[in-house]
């Protein structure tokens, strides 16, 4: 026997349904801004970088994912300006012990901005934002049709 759901019960369904869609566009917004810093600093690294030694000061295991064991380098170098810098990354391909040499790039006008050479999680990112997109843009057009007709939302 069907159940009908009367007009309240309705309203308040569509209502969460429009919540969670600016939730998710929010969201969606917060993880691009985070992208596009990244990708800023990444090419202000490869084009402006200068490539430095570094000792890995510390190798912390953060997590397994996938099979994958997911690290945070804790390193030191010398820059040209101020002497000896610190920084720290996540990675994923690599793992390094206490003491190993890696190479690093900074920005000579801020050396505190660092990253490990050949580290590229960024491109993990551009492939979950890409992802993100791609369900944003379908959800958004759900969310226009059902705009238009609320009744789709209660459709079996």
């Amino acid at each position: 026997m069907p159940t009908q759901i009367d007009n309240t019960n309705k309203s308040q369904m569509i209502k969460f349904f429009w919540f969670l869609i600016v939730f998710f566009n929010l969201l969606m917004v917060g993880f691009a801004c985070s992208f596009l810093l990244s990708l800023h600093t990444f090419v202000s690294l490869k084009s402006n970088g200068i490539v430095a030694q570094a000792k890995v000061t510390a190798s912390e295991w953060s997590q397994k994912n996938r099979g994958m064991k997911i690290y945070t380098l804790h390193y030191e170098f010398r820059d040209d300006k101020e002497g000896m810098r610190k920084g720290q990354e996540t990675v994923t391909l690599v793992s390094a012990k206490v003491g190993d040499k890696i190479e690093v790039e900074y920005l000579n006008s801020d050396p505190d901005v660092s990253r490990i050479v050949g580290n590229y999680t960024l491109a993990l990112n551009a492939i979950c934002l890409f992802g993100l997109t791609i369900c944003l843009i379908f959800a958004n057009r759900y969310a226009l049709k059902i705009k238009s007709n609320p009744d789709l939302l209660f459709k079996k």
